[in-house]
């Protein structure tokens, strides 16, 4: 079994979910990409992560409907969220916060203040 934090990346951009996975190896964690919606929200009942990156803007699901239901759920509820996204006005910071994020990182990201964020929520 291995003891590595364990992050989930809900993002459709293939650019992003790459260069994360990449960053996110790099110090350790075991990473797991999801392009859509569905498989994320499936991914986190099953492979229950440590924290999940998520982004809004997603093919089939709202990222506020994913953050939504794992929220709700009692499998996933405790999993902090951190909403990475290119919305960045502040009533979408504030809908994210209702809807039970953790974080709410605007994109583009610095990825040392993404990290700090990680460390944050992952080791309290």
């Amino acid at each position: 079994m291995s003891d590595k934090k364990k992050v989930l990346i809900i993002d459709d951009s293939s650019t992003i979910c790459a260069i994360l996975e990449k960053a996110l190896s790099e110090k350790g964690f075991e990473v797991m990409v999801c392009q859509d919606g569905k498989c994320g929200i499936k991914s986190a009942q099953e492979l229950a992560p440590d924290i999940i990156l998520l982004d809004l803007i997603l093919p089939d699901l709202p990222g506020e409907e994913v953050c939504r239901n794992i929220k709700r759920n009692p499998k996933t509820e405790n999993i902090p969220v951190v909403m990475l996204t290119a919305k960045s006005d502040e009533v979408d910071r504030v809908i994210g916060k209702v809807l039970g994020a953790d974080a709410y990182i605007p994109k583009p990201f610095n990825m040392d203040d993404l990290f700090s964020r990680i460390q944050e929520l992952v080791f309290l």
